[in-house]
């Protein structure tokens, strides 16, 4: 068919041509349409057309053979053509009549071309596919993407508009773009932006919601030119929830800008080695008024040139700098120098922190110049106590868990014979302590593992140790055990020589003892209450002059405190010695007895029951409330004692009873009359039979060392003597013990009121007071104590001065107050010197021994009233409003 050049193209172009007649035989194909069809050509040469046209497609083929007779060509056409394989792929089809020459007249032979469209159609496929997936994107994004045109008509828009603006897309199509702003102001000022700019980026305004709210909303927009319109696309995107986060962003600023500018802590930022903020606080301690003279210094500029270990300021700064950079944060101390040139130390916490892609310096300082004053004065007092101990009569010694001595005192070479530098370093059960003391101390090392090593003292008791000679020495010991450096446990040791006591025991009988234990106690009372006065003066005075809050006054309430039970413990020594006597009024017991008994529950162990038989129709007795709360509390605790780990009963038995002559009576001192009966019963131990009349000696005990003192039930004995009743005690082994107190009863019309307590505030006072006390501490709290309450004080530690001074001007003064025992001149004769000048003259005598004294033998010598030490300031200014009345009641 094709012959020369043609034939060439027919042979290489990729369309395929086919040669056929009317009938579908093939005459001539090329090899393209081999390689469409995957046969080759002698095979398709035995083919029809309709062998490689698909069922569905021969309607088609005969409106191309009709075109082609009619017309002599065809329309080009999409159809599918069925390949040697069987596979169906898409081809366009164009077929041209072609005359022939063979036999007679015309015979239809056509000529097609054929063009393989199966990439076409892929491509569209996946164009259609993407049209699909970016319509779906539309549809469902949640940002807002529109287009208007130059006018501002919105030409489409995303259904997102529903959720964000509550609108629907059909609605707005249409329609302004303008109508959606909330203030007309800001769409004018955004159009004329984008005239000038051509596009606007993230551009924040208030949109209306179709609720009526406004939303607000970050808007981008850009303008399209294409060769006949103008338009222009853009996106929406709500911010409302940035700009709330936005808000409490900037309100955490405000707050943390607070804190920083009102913390009670110095606060200063570092930037690049310079102060670049700094708070109140820092301004007061570097005593500045504005920040403008700190902004801008370095830490050097503000501190001496050198710090205490010897560095330059500037030195140690940038060490410190590059220290905090480089660990996070670094604690070191630093001298500063306020503004006045005084200098102050501190302690600083420097730390780095991120800002704004860079990094800055937070320091926060502490005024620690008292801490160094105290930890200076600390050492000092530890060199005093050190030197004490030295000092001590008593031999002192401390070791370490493992026994091995590390302080030896002075006194402890004299008692035992080594030398400190020859004791150090060995071990103390090496040295002085015997075997047969070995499980006594294991006993106690585990005594004190139990309380933690909490420094509290435990009498060990009388032990005989060895000195160096080898000899049995005789000794009180008193032990305790603290935690010092790195929390290791010291023990400590106090020896009391006994031997000189030992030797005087064998020559003193019980009478003697007793008779000791008188005079010694009113030894104790004069020398502790007279200690006591300054210790509770002085704290009463810093509790009054301290604000209401803070720990200081928390503390001093609990020096206090101790100090008055030390008050009370010389109040019982006095009681057992009778050298005092507790002032006595009528009292109801029973409301005393429950209250000991309430204290008691929350004291005693869960295991013990306390059962209360109470029958009494008349409590009442002539005694003090403190005395019958003492008694019951050391019978009912020696009780539950006599039952520690086990089950018990602790029966209190109050009643009223009669003895009539000729009754039966418990004791031979009880005579008859009505009695209020007191009974403690316990089901413990019991006592021995042997011992049994001797429980009320002084200091007898049957308890470990350290685990009592003896003075209970003899101090329960002289109470229950001193208020004119007895005493008795019923016992038996493993079955109990029952004491039993009988106490006169006062009649019902007696006086059962005493008069309370004037507690009112005491009124400031005016006067001049000459105050007297052998002891110039005493003199001078006196004088303190009384200034408190307005008064002129002229205070005298010497009777002979304070005479000489009355006498220079003896109308100077308008009341005496002396101490009773001075050496020299007593309280007494210096109060009869002075009424001799000034008989009309007013006298308080104080005294710290507590002896019967007879009020009217002083008031004959001239001493209005008579104060017992420890002074009290309430107690001692309403003694002295009553001699000196204010000025108002003087007048009338």
């Amino acid at each position: 068919m094709f012959g020369g050049k043609y034939r060439y193209f027919f042979d290489t172009t990729a369309i395929g041509i086919l040669h056929c007649d009317a009938s579908g035989f093939f005459h001539d194909v090329n090899p393209s349409f081999c390689r469409m069809l995957g046969y080759s050509a002698e095979e398709i040469g035995r083919l029809r057309y309709q062998d490689v046209t698909p069922e569905k497609w021969r309607n088609l083929d005969g409106c191309i053979l009709q075109q082609v007779s009619e017309r002599g060509y065809s329309d080009e056409f999409e159809k599918e053509y069925i390949r040697k394989d069987g596979s169906v792929f898409p081809v366009t089809v164009r077929i041209w009549e072609l005359p022939s020459r063979r036999g007679k007249g015309r015979t239809l032979t056509m000529m097609g071309m054929v063009r393989d469209i199966t990439g076409d159609k892929s491509n569209q496929e996946s164009m259609q596919k993407k049209e699909k997936r970016y319509r779906r994107i539309f549809e469902q994004i949640q940002e807002i993407y529109y287009e208007v045109d130059d006018r501002g008509v919105v030409l489409e828009i995303s259904p997102s508009v529903k959720n964000m603006l509550g609108y629907a897309r059909e609605d707005l199509i249409g329609t302004p773009i303008a109508d959606l702003y909330a203030q007309r102001e800001d769409c004018l000022h955004f159009l004329d932006l984008l005239r000038s700019e051509g596009c606007l980026s993230d551009y924040e305004v208030l949109l209306k919601h179709g609720s009526g709210d406004s939303v607000f909303c970050s808007v981008s927009v850009k303008m399209v030119k294409d060769q006949s319109d103008t338009f222009y696309i853009g996106s929406v995107k709500n911010i409302s929830r940035r700009k709330a986060i936005e808000g409490r962003l900037k309100d955490s600023e405000t707050l943390f800008r607070l804190l920083f500018d009102r913390s009670g802590e110095p606060q200063l930022l570092i930037d690049r080695g310079l102060f670049v903020d700094c708070n109140e606080a820092a301004l007061r301690m570097l005593g500045c008024a504005d920040r403008q003279e700190i902004l801008g210094l370095r830490p050097s500029d503000i501190s001496p040139a050198f710090q205490p270990e010897g560095l330059s300021s500037i030195q140690r700064e940038n060490v410190l700098f590059d220290q905090a950079y480089r660990e996070g944060s670094v604690q070191f101390e630093w001298m500063h120098r306020r503004r006045d040139g005084s200098e102050f130390l501190t302690e600083v916490v420097l730390t780095g922190i991120p800002f704004q892609g860079k990094w800055m310096l937070h320091t926060t300082w502490r005024d620690i110049t008292e801490r160094e004053r105290i930890t200076s004065e600390l050492k000092e007092s530890e060199a005093r106590i050190r030197t004490l101990m030295d000092c001590m009569p008593v031999a002192v010694i401390r070791t370490d868990r493992n026994g091995v001595i590390a302080y030896w005192n002075k006194a402890g070479e004299s008692l035992f014979g080594y030398s400190a530098d020859e004791a150090r370093g060995r071990r103390i059960t090496d040295l002085i302590i015997p075997s047969d003391i070995y499980p006594a101390l294991h006993r106690h090392m585990q005594e004190f593992e139990k309380v933690g090593y909490s420094g509290e003292f435990m009498p060990a008791g009388e032990y005989e140790l060895l000195d160096k000679s080898g000899a049995r020495v005789p000794v009180y010991a008193i032990l305790t055990a603290v935690r010092v450096e790195k929390g290791d446990p010291a023990f400590f040791t106090f020896n009391v020589d006994l031997r000189e006591r030992k030797q005087l025991e064998l020559q003193v009988r019980q009478v003697q003892k007793m008779q000791a234990i008188g005079t010694l106690a009113g030894g104790i009372a004069h020398d502790f209450n007279n200690i006591l006065s300054a210790i509770m003066g002085y704290t009463d005075l810093s509790l009054r002059a301290l604000p209401q809050d803070g720990p200081l006054k928390r503390y001093l309430s609990h020096v206090y405190e101790a100090s008055e039970r030390a008050k009370d413990l010389v109040k019982q020594i006095l009681t057992f010695s009778r050298q005092t006597e507790r002032k006595k009024i009528p009292l109801h017991a029973l409301p005393v007895v429950k209250e000991a008994l309430k204290l008691l529950r929350a004291s005693l162990p869960a295991m013990v029951e306390i059962r209360q038989n109470i029958d009494v129709q008349n409590d009442l007795i002539l005694a003090d409330p403190t005395s019958i709360h003492q008694v019951l509390m050391n019978l009912c605790t020696n009780a539950a004692q006599s039952m520690l780990d086990q089950k018990g009963l602790l029966t209190v038995t109050l009643e009223d009873i009669e003895f009539k002559p000729g009754d039966f009576v418990p004791h031979t001192s009880l005579t008859p009359r009505q009695y209020l009966h007191l009974s403690v019963a316990d089901t413990g131990c019991g006592i021995d039979p042997i011992i049994l009349d001797r429980i009320f000696d002084p200091f007898f005990t049957t308890k470990k060392s350290g685990e009592g003192t003896g003075m209970g039930l003899a101090v329960v004995h002289g109470i229950v003597k001193d208020l004119g009743g007895t005493i008795t005690v019923h016992s038996e082994l493993q079955n109990g013990s029952r004491f039993d107190i009988y106490l006169p009863s006062l009649c019902k019309d007696a006086n059962e009121s005493s008069a309370a307590q004037d507690r009112a505030p005491l009124l400031k006072g005016e006067g001049n007071i000459l105050f007297v006390d052998d002891e110039a501490g005493l003199a001078e709290l006196g004088k303190e104590m009384i200034s408190n309450l307005g008064y002129t004080v002229t205070s005298r530690s010497s009777s002979v001065e304070a005479l000489e001074a009355f006498r220079f001007k003896p109308d100077a003064f308008d009341l005496l107050i002396t101490d009773h025992y001075m050496p020299n001149m007593s309280g007494l004769e210096l109060t009869e010197e002075i009424l001799k000048i000034r008989p009309d003259l007013p006298v308080i005598l104080c005294t710290g021994f507590d002896r019967p004294v007879s009020m009217a033998r002083l008031h004959a010598l001239g001493v209005r009233e008579i104060i017992h030490k420890p002074i009290v300031l309430y107690q001692l200014g309403k003694v002295i409003e009553a001699l000196l009345p204010p000025p108002k009641d003087r007048d009338r």
